[in-house]
């Protein structure tokens, strides 16, 4: 054989080798490629995965806490709120006030057999029935309490810190002057809170007018006088 053939025979088996060994790295990279991640990469994955699962639960916990905070300070509010719109519609519904003291207040109303009633009616103590609220300080509760049944708490408003019931003074003074006690048949009423959160002072501010009560210098209102007084106090 020729040496230039020669030379040609072995170019030829050196490429042949040279793609051999090319294809055998190729194989070996798509082995790496298919083998999937290694333990240090699941290690980061892992690492990151719980930082995500930590910073989300402390993102619940933040708004579950803020929800209970908000939660709290919306029930005083709204318990102070329900307690003077209460007292207020019951004083108007009211046809005699015996105002104990600006935080004990006894409340009259009128139940007549019959609509609408009839003259006869005003006149019998039974179709009268009393009522009272008293702030508790030591407990911090409006109690609404039936004087006729031993004084038992029908309802109370919680978290409540003060009860301030007065007459307002108004001018001229009524048909046969001016009352010893009360003004007239307009009451201002306060009741004072304080939000659980921030511990500020919250005040509820309203006025009721005694419909059924006669602006005149007696405290009577549909009674003739010396019918249904007003009963003892609940203390």
């Amino acid at each position: 054989m020729s040496p230039v053939l020669r030379a040609f025979k072995f170019s030829i088996s050196d490429f042949r080798f040279s793609i051999s060994i090319v294809n055998r790295q190729s194989s070996i990279v798509n082995l790496h490629s298919l083998h999937g991640i290694t333990l240090f990469e699941l290690l980061i994955a892992s690492a990151l995965g719980l930082v995500v699962i930590l910073a989300i639960g402390q993102v619940d916990v933040t708004r579950i806490f803020l929800t209970k905070e908000m939660s709290g300070s919306l029930g005083v509010q709204a318990e102070a709120s329900l307690a003077v719109a209460y007292l207020a519609r019951s004083l108007q519904q009211a046809d005699r006030v015996n105002l104990i003291s600006p935080s004990n207040v006894q409340l009259r109303y009128v139940v007549c057999p019959t609509t609408p009633p009839d003259s006869a009616c005003f006149d019998n103590a039974a179709n009268y029935r009393w009522a009272q609220y008293r702030h508790d300080s030591a407990t911090k509760e409006i109690r609404y309490v039936d004087p006729a049944s031993s004084c038992t708490v029908a309802s109370r408003f919680r978290d409540v810190d003060s009860l301030s019931i007065r007459y307002r003074d108004e001018a001229p003074p009524p048909p046969g002057g001016d009352p010893p006690v009360q003004d007239n048949n307009i009451l201002e009423l306060v009741v004072s809170t304080t939000d659980p959160q921030s511990g500020n002072p919250l005040t509820y501010t309203s006025e009721a007018v005694i419909r059924a009560g006669a602006y005149t210098n007696l405290m009577t209102g549909l009674a003739p006088a010396g019918v249904s007084d007003p009963p003892a106090s609940c203390s």
